[in-house]
């Protein structure tokens, strides 16, 4: 069984691998992505741990994910989901626009909301 992560934590690691996200995204463009398999892979990989973070917020922390009831965090897990079992149905280009749009967005919010965690919070 695995032990919770803190809310900190898990928005820091939602950040990092965002960060990541946006980096990949700056090197490269949706043309790219389908005709480089390592840069497609790299984004999948990305995206799938973002929905996984999300998936552990919404699961370990649920009181404050319903306080925020944000959309974002369930899309990035249901994304997840799919990616690992539906990988077939996201073309690359498709990957390409959910890292450059969902997860910017999504990491952007990461950020504030980790701004705004009282300073004991752990």
């Amino acid at each position: 069984m695995r032990v919770a992560k803190s809310l900190r934590l898990l928005l820091t690691d939602l950040v990092e691998w965002g960060e990541k996200a946006e980096r990949l995204v700056a090197r490269t463009n949706s043309v790219a992505v389908v005709d480089d398999e390592q840069a497609e892979l790299a984004l999948g990989r990305v995206v799938e741990i973002v929905g996984e973070i999300s998936g552990r917020i919404l699961v370990w922390h649920p009181a404050w994910a319903r306080e925020r009831n944000d959309e974002d965090l369930e899309h990035a897990y249901r994304m997840r989901n799919k990616l690992a079992h539906g990988y077939e149905s996201i073309s690359s280009a498709r990957l390409y626009e959910i890292a450059r749009s969902d997860v910017a967005v999504l990491t952007d919010k990461a950020r504030r909301w980790l701004a705004e965690l009282p300073d004991e919070q752990p």
